[in-house]
C-alpha cells in the first residue's frame, strides 16, 4: 500500500459507522482528492513523477458501454427510457450469429449500453474493441488498453457515422447557418467547452475545406461533428 495511514483511517472510519460503506463511499467521493482534475503542475510532477501522493487525476479513457452512451448523448438520440428487456443495436452485417435480432425500433436501439443484450459469445464491437471483458470469465476489473483497432472503429464504424450525421443534424438544427455559431456549439457539446481562438480558426479552415470537398455545408458540419468524436479529449475522460 501507498498510503498506509490513510488506509488505517478510512478503516477506523468504517467501524465508527458501523460498517456501512455507504458512508465511506461518501467520504471518498467528496474529498478533494478524488474531485481533482488531471492538469499538470510542473512543481508537483517534478517532486513526485508519478502520482504517488495523488496530486492530480490520473487520465482515465472511457469503458465502451460509456463511450457509446456519450456518444448517444451529444448527438441528441440517446434514450433515457428505464427498466425492461434488453435492446440488440445494429452489428456489422459480416458478423455471422444467431440469437441477434436488431431491435425494429431505432429509439429502443439507442437505448443506454446498460441495456444492450450479453450474448456469452458475440460481445457488442465496439465494447469488444474498448476492452470489455470476456463474458465466459469471471474478473474483477477491466484492463484498459490504447490499440490501433479502437482508432480504426471510431473513424469507419457505422454506429459512429450515424451519429456523427445525427450530430451535425442536431448543430445545424440549434446553432443555425453560421459557421462560427456551429463550431462554438459543436464543442460545447462534445467537449463542454467554447474552442480557442487558434482551435476556432483551424475548425473553420476545416469546415471550409470539407464544404468545398463534399459539395454541401451540411456534410462538412457532419465531418466537424465526426472529427470532434474522435478527439482525446472526448474520450478520456479529464
Amino acid at each position: 500500500p501507498t498510503h498506509p495511514e490513510l488506509l488505517d483511517y478510512l478503516a477506523t472510519e468504517l467501524v465508527k459507522n458501523d460498517w456501512k460503506l455507504k458512508s465511506i463511499h461518501r467520504l471518498m467521493v467528496l474529498s478533494t482528492a478524488y474531485r481533482q482534475g488531471s492538469a499538470l503542475d510542473e512543481t508537483a510532477a517534478k517532486e513526485d513523477p508519478e502520482n504517488t501522493l495523488l496530486w492530480r487525476m490520473n487520465r482515465r479513457r472511457l469503458d465502451g458501454e460509456a463511450l457509446r452512451d456519450s456518444i448517444l448523448s451529444v448527438s441528441g438520440t440517446i434514450n433515457f427510457k428505464l427498466g425492461g428487456p434488453s435492446v440488440f443495436p445494429e452489428i456489422p452485417t459480416e458478423i455471422k450469429t444467431s440469437g441477434w435480432t436488431v431491435s425494429a425500433d431505432a429509439a429502443e436501439r439507442n437505448r443506454r449500453s446498460i441495456y444492450v443484450y450479453v450474448k456469452r459469445n458475440l460481445r457488442y464491437p465496439l465494447f469488444t474493441a474498448f476492452d470489455s471483458p470476456d463474458r465466459c470469465e469471471t474478473i474483477s476489473r477491466r484492463f484498459s488498453t490504447t490499440t490501433a483497432l479502437q482508432a480504426l472503429m471510431l473513424l469507419n464504424d457505422k454506429l459512429l457515422a450515424d451519429q456523427a450525421r445525427q450530430f451535425g443534424q442536431r448543430v445545424v438544427k440549434e446553432a443555425g447557418d453560421k459557421a462560427e455559431a456551429q463550431i462554438d456549439y459543436a464543442c460545447r457539446l462534445a467537449l463542454g467547452r467554447e474552442p480557442t481562438a487558434e482551435e476556432r480558426t483551424a475548425l473553420l479552415a476545416f469546415l471550409q475545406k470539407q464544404a468545398t470537398k463534399a459539395g454541401t455545408m451540411k456534410d462538412a458540419v457532419t465531418d466537424l461533428c465526426h472529427a470532434l468524436l474522435n478527439l482525446n479529449e472526448f474520450v478520456y475522460v479529464d
